[in-house]
């Protein structure tokens, strides 16, 4: 004998169920199971009015269980509700230069934006000493910069070298560390001056990273991006020369003669018609974001993520402040052969 089917709240929770199943997107996830409990808890409140029996146990599961999935669904709501904050010609062009570089979006460069601040320095004026290198990541905006700087462990401490940088460079690389990856750069001396015009940089203070990177681990993400594609530059002035028609811009085209001059990136302009498409949000876009999140299967190795030790331990020493520390990592007396 074939019972009579479940009450309407009950399908409509095993659908939202189902839907949660069916989805690999968080934030359809729960409001998924966000829904599929607010079914539950208006079916017991039916049961109670129709029965005048309230079943105490079960409004509470649901509650309980409820009220986590509602407050994850009002959390991801507010981030795709986001409201752009304020923003001046600079702070549009920084948008447009990381989301060229890292594919970083409205919602985390404001939380980068809020996180830094805007730096000019006089023509000559010196930008930073070691301690200040180590407190703070400063990306060039526009103008030229000589930086100076000595290796750990190297036999004469006091040899120096020189690098000159321009728009779209950061410094010091060493900071880009904190990403989880060892990127190296171990100087334990660096300096960075102003050349021959102002210079405008945008900088975000260890401290303000390493706290975003503890709130938002996705930003590990773009950061990471960042690295690689500065270190792309570097590879490009060390092999070429900074010549113009020798470095690129993030789509391979060289970079104008006035760049050499101290002029601003091209990877700074305003976006181009089918970059301004990409950042769009509309019907066309809600439905491309439907069909890549409908995935029922599981990939393998998707929970595999973690950084190597290496990393780890890279990352540490740039948090710590420290002058040294990336050079023999493992500790005085200690080998590589230990982690066999």
């Amino acid at each position: 004998m074939i019972a009579a089917p479940l009450p309407a709240l009950m399908q409509a929770a095993q659908c939202l169920f189902l839907g949660a199943a069916l989805f690999c997107d968080i934030l359809l996830i729960r409001l998924c199971l966000g829904g599929a409990f607010v079914c539950l808890v208006l079916l017991v409140a039916q049961s109670a009015l129709s029965s005048g029996e309230l079943a105490v146990d079960a409004l509470g599961w649901s509650m309980l269980i409820g009220v986590f999935h509602w407050r994850a669904c009002w959390t991801l709501l507010k981030e795709e509700l986001h409201r752009a904050a304020p923003r001046t010609e600079d702070d549009t062009a920084l948008l447009h230069f990381l989301y060229r570089h890292t594919g970083m979006q409205l919602q985390d460069f404001d939380r980068v934006r809020a996180s830094g601040e805007w730096r000019h320095y006089a023509a000559g004026e010196r930008i930073c000493d070691t301690q200040r290198a180590r407190r703070m990541l400063h990306l060039i905006i526009e103008g030229r910069v000589m930086a100076g700087f000595g290796n750990e462990g190297e036999a004469d401490q006091q040899a120096s070298r020189s690098a000159e940088m321009r728009s779209g460079d950061c410094f010091d690389l060493r900071l880009l560390n904190i990403c989880g990856v060892y990127l190296g750069f171990p100087n334990d001396r660096f300096t960075a001056t102003a050349l021959d015009r102002p210079v405008l940089c945008f900088v975000v203070p260890l401290d303000a990273l390493s706290s975003l990177f503890e709130r938002h681990t996705h930003l590990f993400a773009f950061f990471r991006s960042l690295a690689l594609c500065q270190l792309s530059r570097l590879y490009q002035r060390t092999a070429h020369g900074a010549e113009a028609g020798r470095v690129l811009d993030s789509f391979g085209q060289a970079e104008d003669a006035a760049w050499i001059a101290g002029a601003r990136s091209r990877d700074f302009s305003p976006l181009r018609p089918r970059e301004v498409e990409s950042m769009r949000r509309d019907s066309a876009a809600l439905a491309r974001w439907l069909r890549r999140s409908f995935r029922p299967s599981v990939a393998a190795g998707c929970r595999h993520q973690s950084n190597p030790l290496s990393g780890s331990f890279a990352q540490a020493s740039v948090r710590s402040m420290e002058v040294g520390g990336l050079v023999d990592m493992l500790g005085p007396g200690e080998s590589v052969a230990l982690l066999e």
